[in-house]
């Protein structure tokens, strides 16, 4: 069976008649549904050429050089080798909605900029991405530990610029968490103090 054979039976199991595809998904929190002729289409295509996010680049095609990195369902995933069957019903999340605020930049975009990070910039979009299910998954990184994830290829070798904007962010989340952590034991605390107070009290008068 020929290629373009394979990729009709593909279509029609998919769907079961001739024509387009409805496919369903979420992309950056929204919902998607993409008309669509090939469900092995890449991911990557459809982001650039179909939805208009540019974000995403093309590298190497073989899901090596990490340029087309998005998170699929909050993991790391190579767009260019992701056929768009593969996201039904699924979320996907680019570049373009990293930072939950559209006034703002996500904590690891700003600590790009305050290393500077980007030299050509062509593969920071899959380094951020990266990074960022790096820190979702493990909030303080060991330098051993970027290094293991952080395997995208940049030919600008900005590498330790990278790996320093990383720990800069994983370093003050650390400190949010011990704050939070400290304001939890002052209130848990202060309601010991409350609860015991009226018991003091009485105790005080009765002597």
């Amino acid at each position: 069976m020929g290629e373009h054979a394979s990729k009709q039976k593909n279509l029609s199991a998919y769907t079961g008649t001739k024509g387009t595809v409805n496919i369903s998904f979420t992309l950056n929190g929204k919902p998607v549904v993409l008309k669509t002729k090939d469900v092995t289409t890449p991911l990557l295509w459809i982001l650039r050429d179909e939805l208009g996010l540019k974000g995403t680049k093309y590298g190497c095609g073989i899901g090596r050089c990490g340029a087309c990195s998005v998170h699929l369902n909050g993991r790391l995933a190579r767009a260019c080798s992701i056929p768009i069957s593969d996201t039904a019903g699924h979320a996907v999340n680019t570049i373009e909605g990293l930072s939950d605020s559209s006034r703002d930049l996500h904590p690891l975009q700003k600590a790009w900029v305050q290393h500077d990070v980007p030299q050509c910039g062509y593969c920071q979009a899959g380094q951020l991405m990266a990074a960022s299910a790096l820190l979702s998954s493990n909030p303080t990184p060991t330098d051993e530990e970027i290094d293991t994830h952080m395997v995208n290829i940049c030919r600008c070798g900005t590498y330790l610029r990278i790996k320093a904007a990383i720990k800069s962010v994983a370093s003050a989340k650390a400190l949010q968490v011990e704050e939070l952590r400290q304001m939890q034991l002052v209130k848990r605390h202060t309601l010991i103090e409350e609860r015991d107070q009226p018991q003091n009290d009485m105790q005080e008068t009765n002597h």
